[in-house]
Parts: structure tokens; sequence; C-alpha cells
């Protein structure tokens, strides 16, 4: 066996293990809510539900994965759909591996192998946490308990601090610096435009709206039609419910902590019964969406690698610092 053969090999190896520890991890997640998955299955309605509510959270997903490509554009290194799926779709399944930074070091890997340095990949995680962790709490004022009586105020408030995000997108490196310090590595010093921050803060403000759909059709399967507000909860409560299990890294993809803040968020407009059976619902939906998403990501990956059109990777000039050699346009 060639050297060559040897490496490819041990890199299916290495992948196949990565898939199987993410699906134990995709295990965990769910914990103990196989009952109350049992009983939601049941309900004759339940796999158009749970499809309608996977395939919302999906376009979400897509969605985010498109302003994660945007900000890698930005650090000068504009990536194809099959490297771009590759990448995101390992580190989607790194979510689910407990331990801290399992899904950034999924990227640095898989975006090695597709010609970007690991100080791009490194920055770029650092880049799109930010971004992430930003448009979550713009669109999570929905779900201030304060407010939820007054569903005007709430829109105005959530418009307020878009607006005030729009007008300094530059927030968006400021806590991506901040990231990068904590994993004592060096701040993104790439030429951003605003121009490109703000498409991807819109895209990503988007991407939250879109997925926290998934949440109103489970909710409105189980309690009749909605009001404004209660829509705005939902959306709302998913983007804080999500960004809070991001922030903790010791457990599967938040596991545990995402549903707390989702049950409480949902707790004033649902009984008991239905905020528990919304909340794992809602995790089944997401793990569906998150793991035929990745595994259909990599799969097409690996098919366009197979017909010639994976990139060269970088030469070391390349690999130097995070300064790009050209502007940060897109």
């Amino acid at each position: 066996m060639t050297s060559l053969s040897r490496r490819r090999a041990l890199r299916a190896v290495v992948m196949t293990a990565f898939v199987v520890a993410a699906g134990y991890g995709m295990y965990r997640a769910l914990g103990d809510s196989t009952d109350g998955v049992a009983d939601f299955l049941a309900r004759g309605d339940a796999p158009a539900v749970l499809a309608g509510a996977a395939a919302l959270d999906l376009a979400g997903l897509t969605l985010g994965m498109t302003a994660w490509r945007s900000l890698l554009s930005g650090l000068g290194h504009p990536l194809g759909a099959g490297p771009t799926m590759r990448i995101y779709g390992a580190a989607m399944l790194g979510k689910y591996l407990p331990g801290p930074f399992w899904s950034g070091l999924a990227s640095v890997h898989t975006g090695r192998a597709s010609g970007v340095p690991a100080a791009r990949m490194i920055a770029a995680y650092a880049l799109n946490s930010a971004l992430v962790l930003l448009t979550a709490g713009v669109v999570g004022i929905a779900a201030a308990p304060a407010v939820l009586d007054h569903s005007a105020v709430v829109l105005v408030l959530g418009l307020a601090l878009l607006g005030v995000l729009l007008h300094r997108p530059r927030l968006v490196l400021m806590l991506a610096r901040a990231i990068a310090r904590v994993l004592r590595r060096p701040p993104p010093q790439a030429l951003f435009s605003e121009g490109l921050l703000r498409r991807s803060i819109a895209v990503q403000v988007v991407s939250w709206a879109v997925g926290g759909l998934h949440l109103v059709l489970i909710v409105a399967v189980l309690s009749g039609p909605l009001d404004a507000h209660t829509i705005l909860l939902c959306v709302g409560g998913f983007a804080l419910a999500s960004a809070a299990g991001m922030l903790v890294l010791v457990v599967p993809d938040g596991a545990g902590i995402r549903e707390v803040v989702l049950t409480l968020a949902l707790a004033p407009v649902l009984t008991t019964q239905q905020t528990v059976t919304a909340v794992v619902v809602s995790r089944l939906a997401c793990t569906l969406a998150e793991v035929s998403g990745s595994l259909a990501g990599l799969a097409a990956a690996a098919l366009l690698a197979r017909r010639g059109l994976r990139p060269v990777p970088d030469g070391p000039e390349r690999t130097a610092g995070l300064t790009p050699s050209a502007p940060s346009e897109v």
C-alpha cells in the first residue's frame, strides 16, 4: 500500500469513527425523552409534522451556512459548494461530540483538506460564533417575558437592536476578537467591508427566523392557532435556546441547557405537558435536520471530489497569518 493510499484509508477510518461517535452523542442528546417522542409519534399527523419541522430547520441551517461561507470569503478563501458542504457538515456533526471545540476542530481538519489554512478556519470559527451569538440576542428579544403581552413593543425593540447591529456591523469583529482571545488565538485581521458584514448579519437573522418556524409549526399542532406574540416567542425562544446550548461546550449540542431555556420560553403560553412535548419534538426535528443535512452534504462533497472538482490546497505562502492577500470583498 502506498503512502497516499494509507493516508486515504486513515482518513476514511477517522471520518467513520467521527460519524459513529457523533451518532452516539446525538442519542445522548435526546436523553430520556424517548417516552415523550413515542407519545407524539402515536399521532396520525406526526410524520408530516416532524418532516415539515425538520425541513424548516434545515432551511434555516442552510442560510446559516451561507452566512458562514460569506465570512470565510471575507478572510480570503471563497469556497465552492462541495468544500462548503464538507466543512460545514463535519462541523455540524462535531457539535454532538462531548467536550469543547470538537466542532471547531472538525472544521479545521476538513478545511485544511480543502486548502484553507488552520488559522483562517479558526478565525472563521470565531467570526461565525460572534455572528450567531449577536444575532441570536437580537432575535431572542422576542422571547422577553416582560413584553409578552405587547407584540408591537417586542417587534419595535427587536428592529431597533437589529438597526444598531446593521449600523455598527463591526460589533461582530469586536466580539470575534474577544472569542479569539478566549481561544488563545490571533484575532481575525481581515479587512472586512461593512457591506459584507451587513449581508452576513441579515442572512443569519433570516436563518433564525426560518429555523424558528419549525417550533411555530410544532406548537401550532399541539395548541391550535397561534397569535402574533406566541409566534414571536417561538422564534425568539429558539434563537436564545440555540445560543445558550452553543455556549455550553461540555455536553453534546448543549443538551439539557437548550431544553431548559426553551421550556422557560414556552411555559407562559403552553401547558406543562404541551411544553415538554414541544421541547422534545423540537430536539428530535433539529437532530434529524442536522444529521440528514450533514450526511447529505458530506456525501455530495465526496461525489464532487471524485469528479475532480476538489480545490487545490494552498501553498505555504497562503498559510501564514490571518491577513488575506487581497481585499476582503465578495
